[in-house]
């Protein structure tokens, strides 16, 4: 039995939340569903049928040891053998695993500074891990040296199937619904703001810098803050949409975007660079921590510190022989990467390391069963010696 605890979904909807809903969604309506119990922070689980489910209150960082306990009553309820969470939560003695999916907090500050104490301490509980990347998985034993290579499974993630090349009526009617007036770019991430790992100040600098480009062009940013931050209004002052799409639309603004400018300095893994591509969409990227493992050589790659470098990149992705080539080869990459395989991959080690352990269990129990055996051997014939019979 695994219990799994859906506490991301309690802080977001994008990124880490995909993954685990596409991984859960997966699993539905197969044999592997009934052996999970799903925990419910807060009624933020999205609606999973054939899965069972246990209701908590949301989740709250200022009281860590009594968030454990709680997940280890549950855990006793249901005679749990694995643990696994969706952001580093974790039970008291249950044996859990972690699937990490960059290292974000520990090398770029505390983004999330109530979660870096919570962190830590799955990384010292859990005795598996997945790591979404060979890249992510160097940085893990780096910053925890004392997980060996051979507690960390590479899992890759995985392409949902509605990132596809949407029609050019869907694009048409997708800028008219949001008022994009001008061709695109489009920024997509948790944080796409002015400061941080993201590097998106690059973007308005290059926008600012040239404007015979940025007199033409809009932004338009998927996730982040609700709102533009001023410091990158006082940079350029040109249109910027923000949306949060739903993933049929972030479809279809891939589609029509000249590019995604995605030009992260620490990427765990980059699914919206997987994502562009599925949809055809050219992507300007850094070549940085997981990106390249995952793109191959199919984005232009740039500096991330030069804006002129970034303009000669915009340019390049408009010319029609490289959008011809590109295409060819993206979709053909990105068909590598499906949550099939994905999902089959995650259940084959989960219940390769369960039963690993219940092999563990049996011979420590029978290991014991042969000590007791010997002491009681060893009493026996000292009682017998006692006695004088040899």
């Amino acid at each position: 039995m695994f219990l799994f605890d859906g506490v991301f979904f309690q802080l977001g909807r994008h990124g880490i939340a995909r993954v685990w809903r596409s991984l859960l969604e997966q699993w539905q309506g197969q044999p592997f569903a009934r052996q999970w119990v799903l925990i419910d922070r807060d009624h933020t689980l999205p609606h999973l049928p054939g899965y069972r489910t246990v209701a908590l209150p949301a989740y709250d960082a200022h009281y860590l040891g009594q968030e454990r306990y709680r997940v280890q009553r549950i855990c006793d309820r249901y005679g749990a053998r694995l643990f696994v969470s969706s952001y580093y939560t974790t039970p008291v003695t249950t044996p859990s695993l972690a699937v990490v999916h960059d290292l974000i907090l520990e090398e770029h500050g505390a983004l999330h500074p109530f979660m870096l104490p919570e962190k830590t301490y799955a990384m010292l509980h859990a005795q598996r891990f997945i790591a979404v990347s060979q890249a992510t998985a160097a940085r893990l034993g780096r910053c925890y040296p004392h997980i060996s290579p051979a507690q960390i499974a590479t899992i890759h993630n995985g392409v949902d199937a509605v990132f596809a090349p949407a029609p050019e009526m869907a694009i048409r009617t997708l800028r008219q619904s949001y008022g994009i007036t001008r061709p695109y770019v489009l920024v997509v991430g948790d944080r796409v703001g002015v400061g941080g790992y993201k590097n998106m100040r690059l973007l308005w600098e290059t926008l600012a810098q040239h404007p015979s480009l940025g007199e033409g062009l809009s932004i338009v940013c998927c996730g982040g803050a609700s709102s533009l931050e001023p410091e990158l209004r006082q940079v350029w002052s040109g249109p910027v949409h923000h949306h949060f799409f739903r993933d049929d639309e972030l479809a279809v603004a891939y589609s029509g975007a000249i590019a995604l400018v995605y030009p992260s300095l620490s990427e765990g893994f980059g699914l919206p660079v997987l994502e562009a591509m599925a949809c055809g969409c050219p992507v300007i990227a850094c070549p940085c921590a997981a990106i390249p493992e995952v793109a191959g050589d199919l984005p232009l790659y740039i500096s991330g510190t030069d804006p002129a470098e970034l303009y000669r990149a915009l340019e390049a992705v408009q010319d029609p022989d490289y959008l011809g080539q590109y295409r060819q080869r993206c979709f053909i990459h990105a068909q590598k990467f499906s949550w099939q395989s994905t999902a089959r991959a995650y259940q084959s080690y989960l219940l390769g390391a369960v039963q690993q352990r219940m092999q563990a269990q049996r011979g420590a129990s029978l290991w014991q069963h042969l000590a007791n055996l010997h002491v009681r051997a060893e009493s026996r014939r000292e009682g017998f010696a006692h006695m004088g019979i040899s």
